[in-house]
């Protein structure tokens, strides 16, 4: 399977068990949905959908400077699709709000804990948006998905990118086999929606 680019959702399952994020993304086997995953899909959608009946007065590319600048009012875009080609990364962020110095990437998530696999999904956000419009002061926030409340932020310094930057050339190396996936800890199988084809779990199991 041709992966050509990562997402900051691959991410979130690389961070939660290497050999889940292989089985799935390089050879091609789907987990199983739980009802917390298919309630996710469905509220991002809903969301989604909300964010097509939003219209500025001008496009995002004009407004961003504008804005960052003082000379317009600060907005938002939701639902903003970003690919970089630079750093092979794609996705689309909930929100991106833009104010006077500041621009903040925004990830909605159903729980009320912040794990660091969030934290490093909301990186990757960032990472995009800069490397595609430039280095605008950003920072990046972690929102409960249900409440609106804001959970964690911090702002997306030159350590916590190169922490990124990091990640995603392990990912590539376990992408591209020049290094082998490290399974989880075996709490994690019972839980995993790959466990169905994994030799790892299998073992573990004496299946």
């Amino acid at each position: 399977m041709k992966v050509t680019y990562l997402t900051p959702t691959d991410i979130n399952e690389f961070l939660y068990c290497q050999v889940q994020f292989y089985l799935h993304k390089v050879l091609g086997y789907y987990p199983k949905k739980n009802k917390n995953m298919q309630f996710g899909f469905q509220k991002h959608a809903a969301l989604y959908e909300e964010s097509l009946k939003e219209e500025l007065p001008f496009t995002f590319e004009e407004g961003l400077p504008k804005a960052f600048a003082g000379e317009v009012q600060p907005f938002s875009v939701r639902e903003f699709d970003l690919l970089s080609e630079k750093y092979k990364l794609k996705g689309r962020v909930d929100e991106i709000h833009v104010e006077k110095n500041l621009v903040r990437v925004i990830d909605d998530k159903k729980s009320d804990k912040v794990y660091s696999s969030y934290k490093m999904q909301v990186y990757a956000y960032a990472l995009a948006f800069q490397d595609i419009y430039g280095p605008y002061p950003t920072e990046v926030v972690i929102r409960n998905l249900d409440s609106g409340n804001e959970m964690w932020k911090t702002k997306f310094t030159s350590d916590k990118k190169r922490e990124i930057k990091e990640l995603l050339d392990t990912m590539w190396d376990v992408v591209n086999r020049e290094k082998k996936p490290i399974p989880s800890s075996g709490y994690k199988c019972e839980k995993c929606g790959l466990n169905y084809i994994c030799d790892f779990y299998k073992r573990r199991k004496g299946i």
